[in-house]
């Protein structure tokens, strides 16, 4: 894979060096035409001498045909490549932000039943606050009627004569009643505190659970972010690799041109002016 993502640095290795030897071979085909165009009158030692160099441009043209061709190949064969694994990824980024909707609504139901259980426990924790002070308060008023009821039962002792029987009978109930208050709001009380405890275990397993469901959303969410950044390197990759095989391309059109030209013309001197404009063309690209 690294490899590949290093094949752009290499082609542009390769196109400087096809393009110096178009430069080099430029300069061979000009000097060539040069004296052709100069000299009209050859001797057969001169004719020889500019087949043979003729012959070499043909040559060095021949090579670049074939790099530029091999280029081009090479080229193509890793766009196929990263075609494919641009439709992997395009498909499996689908199917992950599929799974990312659900996970963001199983998400978002957690976080409804956190609120829920959070909202309940206060309410139960106001309700467990006020019992407890409710119990607080009895507790109070039972120490209170039993040191009235105490005070009340010596002076009794003291003065059992005196007519206060039923005011005795009456502290007695009285501290009987409060004691009955406390017991029922201590119940009430503990009663409370035992329900608010499973409210408290019920809600740090709803937190839990909704954190669970947050983190697993997160990850997913890194992962689709991931992808897509995976695609567009990749997409950017591909439109790189089509800009290249149309240089190629180019090449290959301008090199099979230009040699048909010298191999199969008698070149006059129009042609040379031509020639000279079609080999700056190829020099640029």
């Amino acid at each position: 894979m690294e490899n590949k993502d290093n094949s752009a640095d290499k082609n542009m290795k390769k196109t400087d060096s096809a393009n110096l030897q178009l430069t080099k071979i430029m300069e061979q085909i000009l000097q060539m035409l040069q004296k052709n165009s100069i000299h009209m009158d050859l001797s057969d030692e001169d004719i020889a001498r500019l087949e043979r160099q003729e012959q070499s441009i043909l040559d060095s043209l021949e090579q670049i045909r074939i790099q530029a061709d091999e280029n081009r190949n090479r080229v193509h064969r890793i766009f196929d490549e990263k075609k494919v694994l641009c439709d992997q990824l395009n498909a499996n980024l689908s199917a992950l932000y599929v799974h990312m909707e659900i996970l963001k609504q199983i998400n978002h139901e957690q976080e409804s039943i956190y609120e829920g259980r959070k909202n309940l426990y206060d309410a139960y924790n106001a309700s467990y606050i006020s019992k407890q002070e409710a119990y607080s308060k009895a507790q109070e008023k039972l120490e209170s009627a039993r040191r009235k009821a105490e005070k009340q039962n010596e002076l009794l002792k003291r003065w059992f004569w005196v007519p206060g029987y039923g005011a005795y009978l009456a502290f007695d109930k009285l501290l009987n009643d409060q004691e009955a208050d406390t017991d029922a709001a201590y119940r009430e009380y503990c009663a409370s505190k035992e329900r608010l405890a499973a409210i408290s275990r019920d809600l740090e397993s709803a937190k839990y659970d909704y954190q669970c469901s947050q983190t697993e959303k997160n990850n997913v969410q890194k992962s689709y972010d991931d992808k897509v950044d995976e695609i567009k390197k990749v997409q950017g990759q591909l439109h790189q690799m089509k800009e290249e095989m149309v240089h190629w391309e180019l090449i290959l059109s301008e090199v099979n041109a230009l040699y048909n030209k010298i191999k199969n013309a008698s070149l006059g001197p129009d042609e040379i002016i031509a020639m000279q404009a079609e080999l700056i063309q190829l020099q640029q690209l």
